[in-house]
């Protein structure tokens, strides 16, 4: 938990959580196992989760023209260990900006739901 507690600290939706909360949030984390191909997210699909990547190299891509089948996806950057994504997710469901995919033969993330992260906050009040 001590891990997952100082990367969240590093997320500006958890750093003003006192310490009760950041463990409920950590413990609140699922883990996911993925291997090389594997679409973690797909531009333009409503998510519903806030990770971070314990393990392996995640690549996020962007359509400008989502609709144009003949557009290669450009690429944005590569996550690796203790990066995260998806925070707006907590805030908001909409269609996400951009794909996150494995790039390395596996990868390892924790996943919050955006339901989970409604409970932990709803306990704060």
């Amino acid at each position: 938990d001590r891990h997952r507690i100082s990367i969240l600290k590093q997320v500006s939706t958890f750093a003003g959580l006192d310490v009760e909360c950041l463990i409920t949030a950590a413990r609140c984390f699922l883990t996911e196992y993925y291997k090389k191909g594997d679409v973690i997210i797909e531009q333009g699909e409503v998510c519903d989760s806030f990770r971070i990547v314990q393990s392996g190299t995640l690549i996020v891509t962007i359509k400008y023209d989502p609709k144009d089948k003949s557009e290669v996806p450009k690429e944005k950057n590569q996550l690796g260990r203790n990066s995260y994504f998806g925070e707006g997710a907590l805030h908001q469901l909409g269609p996400r900006p951009n794909t996150v995919a494995v790039l390395s033969n596996t990868a390892k993330c924790l996943r919050l739901t955006k339901a989970s992260y409604d409970e932990i906050m709803s306990s704060t009040r």
